[in-house]
């Protein structure tokens, strides 16, 4: 049985709730669903779609990163 690995990094927002940022399964790796929020819990909401895409996909990439991808 694999063991659970938490992924937790402060180069993308804190997860609220029960959440985590990501759980690593052996070599399977499940990244919660990230907001357009800074890394210090600012929300983006009157900024473009294009930067708060941005800001999505650069919280994943920490995420990844903090995992070892």
């Amino acid at each position: 049985m694999s063991s659970f690995i938490t992924i937790d990094t402060d180069r993308a927002p804190s997860p609220a709730g029960h959440y985590v940022q990501a759980k690593l399964a052996g070599q399977h790796l499940y990244i919660s669903g990230q907001l357009p929020i800074r890394p210090d819990g600012a929300p983006l909401r009157d900024e473009s779609f294009a930067t708060q895409a941005g800001q999505a996909i650069d919280n994943m990439l920490a995420v990844l990163d903090a995992a070892g991808g």
